[in-house]
Order: C-alpha cells, then sequence, then structure tokens
C-alpha cells in the first residue's frame, strides 16, 4: 500500500507541487488492497488517494449565540423561508478544498484526473492567500493497520482500562465514567414538514495519553446530511465527501501520522459511527453535522424526531455485519459484529450534556406543541417564531425526543412546493386524504397481530404491546377475522388460519395473550413467514401488525422477506417503546403499503389503537397515480410505489423533473369503491431555497436500496450500489458507501497511536440491562 504524506504549503509553492502530483498521476500507477463491498462481496479498489484540507478560523464570534449562522437558526429576526432553510448553520468564510486526483490504471482516466486539477488550481488563483493542505502521495510501501486487531474496539482491554471511579466514594453506586464526548449540542428549525438540524459533537481527551473516540450514535432514517466540519481550536476544516473505502484509507493513515482526523461512515440509514483520532491529553475538538429531512405525519400531527440512543441489537447465529452490543469496560457482550454500541452499567453515568433547541417558523400557526418524553420550555418570539428547549439541559440521552405539531386548521388538499437549481426543478408533493374519508363505510378487515416477546421487550414495551392489541381485538366486529402471533427464538400462533371475531375466539386471544412473556432472541424472520405465508381470505381486506421494538440487526433479511411475500396484505408496524428502531418499522409499511406508528411509555394505548383501528377501516385512497405532464424520461420520482393515502397520514414524494415543467400535475386514485382525480397546478413562484435537492437525491437512494433488497442477480446488485455511490458523491450525501473525511495536517500530535475509547451510552429507558448484556453469551445474541 502507498503511504500518504500530509503537507502544508502556500499557494505561491502549489504550481510545482501540483506538477509533481499530475506527473504522479499520469506515468505512475499504484494499487491499494481491495476491502470488503457493501452488500456481501468484495470491491476492488486501484486507486491511491490524494485530498486537500483548508484550515481557516470561523469568521467572528464562535459563540453559537453571536454567530446564529454557527447555531444552525436563521440569521435574520425575520420568519424563515425556503431560503433561509437552506442557508441555516453555514460556516462563514471556510475556504475551498483542493482535491488530488485518483490514481487509476488507466491512462485516460488519469489525463482527466490531472485536467481536473488544472481547473482546480485555475480557480485558486482567484484567492492567492488561501492555505492549503494536501495529502500526497509516495511510492513508499507501509501498512496503515487497518483491519488488524489494533483497530478492533475489543482490543481495548489489552491496553488497560480507563474506568474512573470518584476516589473520595468508590463504593458509590454514583459513578462518573470518563468519556471523550462531553457534550452533543443541536440547533434546529422547522418550517411547515422540512427541518435543518445542526449537530455539534464536543469531545475532550480526559486522560494524559493521546485517545480516539469512537461513538456509534443514531438520526432519522430520511437525513440528508450534507455538511461535516471538524474544529480543532482556531482552525476549522470542512470535511468532504469521499467512497467509503477510500475515506478509511486516509483516515487510518492519517491517524498512524499522528494528524488529527475525523471520519463519519453509515453503519445503517439510522446508525452512524463517528471516529476522531489522535485527541492529545486534556485537548477538545468538535464535529458538527448538518441535514435536512422530512418531518412524520401522524395522524393529524406532525413529529420532529431526534434520536439520542442506539438500542441494543439482536443479531441471529451466523450474523457478521449487524449491530453489536457491549459493556464498555468489560467482556460481558463482547461480539464479533463489525459495528458495536456500547452501554453503561445503570448505576453509571458518562457526564455527556445535551443542548437542545428548536426554533418553529412562524409560516404555519401551531395550535398544539407535545412533547412525548421530555420535559420542554417555550418561549415565543417577537417576530412570531417558537423557540422550544428542554426543561433539564443535564437530561440522560437514553430516549428519543419526539415533538408532536398541530396545526390551527388541517390540510384537506394535496399542495405542491418547488425550488429550481440550475437546470432542474426539484418538487415536494404532498398528498392528503379527502374530506370525505371518514364517511365511507367500514370494510371487513382479516387482522393479523404479530407480537415480539424477544427478551429486550420484557417488562413495559411487552406490556403496552399486550394492552395495544387486547383493546383492538376488542374493537373487532364479526364480520372480521384475526389471528395472532409471537416471536422471539421461534414463532407461534394461536390458530392455523384466522378465527372470527366472535365472543369466544376473542376471549380465548386474550387468555393466550395474558400468558406470555418475553425472553430470548428475536428471531423475526419466523415472525414474518407466519404472518405472509398462509392463504389470503379474497373478502377481507388484510393488516398484518408488527409490534415490536425493532432491536435487530439483520433489517436487510427482514426487508427482503418482506418484499418476496407481501402479496396482497398491507402493514401496520407499531413500534414500542422510548428508543425504536425507526427505520426497520417505516420500511416495513413502506413495503407494505401501510403505516407506521410509535407508541411511546408516556402514549395511551387505547387511544392509539381508537386511531388505527379507524383509519385501517376506511383507506382514504387506494391505487394511487401520479401524472407530472412531462415526458416520463424528464422526470424522476420517490417513492416510486406510492403507498395507500389513510386518513391522518399523509404520503409526500420529492420529484426532479429536467428540461421544460408542467402546467398542472394530476393525481389519480380509488376513493372507496369510487375513482378519484385532483388537479394540482403548478406553482406561480418558485422559491430560491435549494434544500429540495439533497432531499430528493436522499429519497433515491433510498428507493435503491430498497430496491436492491428484491433484486435477482449480482449484476443488479452491483449495478444499484454504484448508483447510490455516484449519487451521493455528486449530491455531497453520507451513505452507506460514502464518508465524510477531514485531517488537521497543520501539525503532528506529540506520542504513539492513541488508545481506542468507545463512548458509550445508557441502555434505553425502559429497556433492561441484564437483556441487552447478559453475563453469559447465548447463541446468536449479543
Amino acid at each position: 500500500m502507498n503511504k500518504l504524506h500530509f503537507n502544508r504549503i502556500s499557494f505561491s509553492n502549489l504550481a510545482c507541487v501540483l506538477t509533481t502530483l499530475v506527473s504522479a498521476t499520469l506515468f505512475q500507477g499504484c494499487h491499494s488492497a481491495s476491502s470488503p463491498g457493501q452488500g456481501g462481496y468484495s470491491k476492488n479498489s486501484n486507486a491511491a488517494y490524494g485530498t486537500a484540507v483548508d484550515v481557516d478560523s470561523w469568521a467572528g464570534d464562535t459563540d453559537s449565540a453571536a454567530n446564529p449562522n454557527r447555531s444552525g437558526l436563521p440569521s435574520s429576526s425575520n420568519s424563515m423561508n425556503a431560503e433561509a432553510l437552506q442557508q441555516a448553520s453555514q460556516p462563514q468564510e471556510i475556504t475551498k478544498n483542493l482535491v488530488a486526483p485518483s490514481n487509476t490504471s488507466s491512462r485516460g482516466n488519469r489525463q482527466r484526473a490531472a485536467e481536473s486539477l488544472s481547473r482546480t488550481l485555475q480557480r485558486l488563483q482567484e484567492s492567492p492567500t488561501d492555505e492549503l493542505w494536501i495529502i500526497a502521495d509516495s511510492s513508499e510501501s507501509t501498512s496503515t493497520g487497518a483491519g488488524t486487531d489494533s483497530d478492533s474496539l475489543d482490543s481495548m482491554r489489552s491496553k488497560g482500562s480507563l474506568l474512573v471511579i470518584d476516589p473520595l466514594h468508590p463504593t458509590s453506586v454514583e459513578k462518573m465514567v470518563a468519556m471523550p464526548l462531553k457534550k452533543t449540542s443541536v440547533r434546529a428549525a422547522v418550517l411547515d414538514i422540512y427541518a435543518s438540524v445542526k449537530v455539534s459533537q464536543s469531545y475532550q481527551n480526559p486522560y494524559d495519553t493521546k485517545i480516539e473516540a469512537i461513538y456509534v450514535f443514531p438520526l432519522p432514517s430520511n437525513a440528508a446530511i450534507n455538511e461535516f466540519l471538524m474544529v480543532v481550536e482556531d482552525r476549522t476544516i470542512r470535511g468532504i465527501i469521499r467512497k467509503r473505502e477510500e475515506a478509511e484509507e486516509i483516515y487510518h493513515e492519517a491517524r498512524r501520522q499522528g494528524f488529527v482526523a475525523s471520519m463519519m461512515t453509515q453503519e445503517r440509514p439510522n446508525i452512524f459511527t463517528q471516529r476522531v483520532a489522535n485527541i492529545e491529553p486534556g485537548k477538545a475538538i468538535d464535529v458538527e453535522i448538518q441535514y435536512y429531512h422530512t418531518l412524520r405525519n401522524r395522524d393529524g400531527a406532525k413529529e420532529f424526531i431526534f434520536p439520542m440512543v442506539v438500542g441494543p441489537r439482536f443479531n441471529p447465529p451466523d450474523t457478521v455485519n449487524g449491530i453489536g452490543n457491549r459493556n464498555h469496560n468489560s467482556q460481558a457482550g463482547v461480539t464479533g459484529q463489525t459495528t458495536k454500541a456500547s452501554y453503561l452499567k445503570p448505576d453509571e453515568n458518562n457526564g455527556a450534556g445535551l443542548d437542545f433547541t428548536l426554533t418553529l417558523q412562524p409560516s404555519v400557526p401551531w395550535a398544539t406543541i407535545e412533547s412525548l418524553n421530555h420535559r420542554i420550555l417555550r418561549k415565543q418570539n417577537s417576530e412570531g417564531s417558537v423557540v422550544i428547549s428542554l426543561g433539564n439541559q443535564d437530561e440522560l440521552m437514553d430516549r428519543d425526543f419526539v415533538l408532536r405539531l398541530k396545526t390551527e386548521a388541517e390540510t384537506t388538499t394535496s399542495g405542491l412546493v418547488v425550488s429550481q437549481v440550475d437546470e432542474s426543478h426539484f418538487a415536494a408533493l404532498s398528498i392528503y386524504p379527502p374530506e370525505s374519508a371518514l364517511t365511507h363505510p367500514e370494510v371487513p378487515l382479516e387482522m393479523v397481530f404479530v407480537l415480539d416477546c424477544s427478551g429486550s421487550m420484557s417488562g413495559r414495551p411487552l406490556e403496552q404491546a399486550k394492552s395495544a392489541i387486547a383493546l383492538a381485538l376488542n374493537k373487532l366486529t364479526p364480520q372480521d377475522t384475526f389471528q395472532l402471533i409471537q416471536f422471539s427464538n421461534n414463532a407461534s400462533q394461536l390458530g392455523e388460519a384466522p378465527l372470527p371475531a366472535n365472543e369466544a375466539n376473542i376471549d380465548l386471544a386474550l387468555k393466550y395473550l395474558s400468558e406470555l412473556n418475553g425472553s430470548g432472541g428475536t428471531i423475526m424472520l419466523e415472525g414474518i413467514r407466519k404472518a405472509l405465508h398462509f392463504p389470503h381470505d379474497d373478502n377481507r381486506l388484510r393488516f398484518v401488525c408488527f409490534m415490536t421494538d425493532g432491536y435487530i440487526g439483520n433489517e436487510a433479511d427482514i426487508l427482503r422477506e418482506v418484499y418476496r411475500s407481501i402479496g396482497a396484505s398491507r402493514i401496520f408496524s407499531l413500534g414500542v417503546g422510548s428508543s425504536t428502531n425507526r427505520f426497520l418499522l417505516n420500511q416495513l409499511a413502506s413495503a407494505g403499503r401501510g403505516a407506521a406508528a410509535f407508541l411511546s411509555y408516556n402514549d395511551n394505548p387505547e387511544v392509539v389503537m381508537e386511531q388505527f383501528m379507524n383509519r385501517i377501516r376506511r383507506p382514504a385512497l387506494t391505487d394511487v397515480r401520479i401524472d407530472w405532464g412531462v415526458e416520463t424520461t424528464q422526470v424522476a420520482s420517490f417513492p416510486e410505489q406510492i403507498p395507500d393515502v389513510f386518513t391522518g397520514r399523509p404520503v409526500h414524494l420529492l420529484a426532479k423533473i429536467d428540461g421544460s415543467t408542467p402546467k398542472q400535475i394530476i393525481l389519480t386514485g380509488k376513493h372507496g369503491t369510487e375513482p378519484y382525480r385532483e388537479e394540482i397546478p403548478w406553482p406561480k413562484v418558485v422559491a430560491s431555497g435549494s434544500y429540495l435537492r439533497p432531499l430528493w437525491a436522499r429519497e433515491k437512494i433510498s428507493s435503491l436500496s430498497q430496491s436492491m433488497l428484491s433484486a435477482r442477480s449480482w449484476n443488479a446488485i452491483h449495478q444499484m450500489e454504484t448508483d447510490i455511490e455516484s449519487t451521493a458523491l455528486e449530491y455531497g450525501l453520507l451513505s452507506s458507501y460514502t464518508a465524510f473525511i477531514a485531517v488537521d495536517s497543520s501539525r503532528v500530535t506529540e506520542g504513539s497511536e492513541g488508545v481506542q475509547i468507545p463512548v458509550a451510552v445508557p441502555v434505553p429507558d425502559g429497556v433492561r440491562y441484564e437483556t441487552t448484556l447478559p453475563h453469559q453469551k447465548n447463541a446468536g445474541s449479543d
């Protein structure tokens, strides 16, 4: 493997360096070892990588209150418009990155790379005082250490345990575990159904040796993450997006050479890993990310969700690409999974603070604002916006922050928002159910309840789920049928076929339900197969309701089975708990043309199930189709398979239209048994903001990822992987195949490679520590 050198140069010396780089690019070929690809097979890489990262300081005051652009909030006191949403939290006066060309085996590709580098040089002539940090290639061969045992979190014990206990109270139950993550700051802004979020993670080294901090954390699964910054003292380094294997090579070599570096990778659409290398004793480093996402609609309310903790995952036997669970300071829960979340014991505290502020813009009159899991403070500003903060800023990050927002008047007609970027138009279409949906006659149902009875559900989650099912059973009518399935290590069911919903069968089901307990692993595939593989009654509308926390590591296997076996069923997923796997539950509902709901510990199961049963008996729109008014080759819209529209659950689509624009968009479908048609005019005013662009690209990536699950050949899977990677690179987004990398090469830190410290987090509220990290490792569990 070629060694990467990190050199600081000024513009006056840039020409000769570029000449050297171009010469090396054109006439020297070099190859790196192939690395594991995503999707279960190896992806070869033959590039030696070069990257330049500019180091510059923030302009003006770096305090969030004084510099609103850094805090993620609009800098003006006026109400936030689409452009302000896009521009929120953009840093000031951070200069360009110089990207040295990747070395490839093709002379033509190397020639194009050299020409690209020359164009970069020409652009830099406009700002000759810029300072550049160059990662250049040399022919020296060395090992980065990537993929060795020293890179494993499990090797930390060989380097010593770094648990800190209060020396004055060594036997006290109140312990402080010294962790590098000292604080998480969140600055968010909501405009209608869109949110702009800036997250800053502050790492500090409390030890007397260098460390590498490793943090596994969640974000919304539909987050379009398009900015990454690393702040080291007075220097700010803008991260660049690279192919994942390239970013990993750069990071490992920067770490080996002693430079401060950070890298962010995606393990699941809702789980990410942050690595920060070579944090010196007593020094602090901030990593800042920005993303946009679309709010979910739940029963007439919009929900802003900021997930705070990754729930423990069960991985079936032979799973290696799952999410493992481990104790931060012992071998308990040691796992062979590629990604590992570290958990604190119930009497431990990692000392990490949380600073959270959410601004609701005044463009929408909010009738009710409700926080499900946290006490909040509200402040009305003079311009009409509402600022939400936590009532306790030292709140443990052991549950999701969920804010439900209801407007004064619910929308009943579909709406369209459009923005233009270069020659393309990006459109967001919201399909709302017609007002008359609740007056339709009820349809007979075939209800299949699938209950997760694994160990992570034991206690409060299982009791909530059982109460919800009992209430739903009592709301069935004699024209309905039902089935009850439970799964943990295996699956069983109440009967071989759905039972008529008469009094005797309901009583039998309630008795069966009351005897269920939570234990064992989460072999969800067994529950999926039992729910979808028995014959369907064509005279009834079948709804399969999965009730689970979703704490599994093999999501792809589950979703692949659903796509293969869904048939005529609809799926409604009900997430139970304070920090559920929302990605899996939303994907189950999407695959099953249904909807997802979430039952927190503070929700009333009776209310949730009442809304659920009313909704599924009267679907508002089915067989939905969109005519975008242009040639099909001009438009790409997602999701490609439009779900049914249920009362209280509008559907949101994102489209990119190239070339001419339509005069109107036509929505068709079935409203009950009657045909439905709605004409939606193209907006006369096109928004100037471009936040729809990354959101559309994120939806495209999500759609491609779903299509991979039902692909029938390796060639098709490989093509979709390539499309995901190229889309993420083009739009500057984090994905499974791309990563953000930032390197500060202004100086080499002192000492040898840092000790790896995983950032341990609390077990999610309501989940038992004993089931998360059992003392004895069982087969197939973590």
